[in-house]
């Protein structure tokens, strides 16, 4: 079955790709100061996701409490109980975050570079920039296969892979916006 394509005014994908190619700019700073401030981004990780579970298990503890009389469940508090035990063994044992850290960062750029894999094989037309998502596709699933098989040797280089992986897919945004800029300049137009 075939779709009538739809139209769309050349005003619509100028900005359209002037947002795809801002992401694509900032993605590509933010690489950068995380390929080079590995220490700052290794620490703020380090820290940051024990925080969040003691947190988090604050507020299940709470909201289990408050919500006893109206039959709160006891798995609730179970479930804060643990995060927040889990928070404080990890600011405990700084290492085992990062490496908890490193597993699921891992995870996240298998499954993410899964997805660009089928959106890049699945949207290739000429000019869509299909290419520069499976490159990023191939790469974060490299990342993760790499992050799991030597996650103690990550932990050393998990920010320069981070700051690796944000870089890629900003120079990705910055050619697709391009690449969709002058895919569609109507006759007689320049673009700028």
């Amino acid at each position: 079955m075939a779709y009538p394509e739809k139209s769309v005014s050349y005003e619509d994908v100028r900005a359209g790709s002037t947002w795809a190619i801002a992401e694509g700019v900032v993605l590509v700073i933010l690489g950068l100061i995380a390929m080079f401030a590995r220490y700052a981004v290794l620490t703020a990780l380090v820290l940051a996701f024990p925080l969040y579970l003691i947190v988090k298990g604050l507020l299940e503890v709470i909201a289990a409490f408050r919500t006893q009389a109206a039959g709160g469940s006891l798995w609730d508090l179970a479930f804060g109980i643990i995060a927040i035990l889990a928070g404080v063994l990890l600011f405990a044992q700084p290492v085992l975050t990062g490496l908890t850290v490193v597993v699921i960062l891992a995870a996240y750029f298998f499954v993410e570079g899964i997805a660009r894999l089928a959106i890049g094989l699945t949207a290739r037309t000429p000019g869509s920039g299909w290419g520069w998502v499976l490159a990023v596709g191939v790469l974060d699933v490299v990342l993760g296969v790499v992050m799991v098989a030597y996650p103690a040797a990550t932990l050393n280089v998990i920010a320069f892979l981070i700051g690796l992986n944000i870089l890629a897919a900003g120079i990705a945004m910055i050619a697709i916006g391009a690449m969709d800029r002058t895919r569609h300049v109507p006759t007689g137009v320049t673009p700028a």
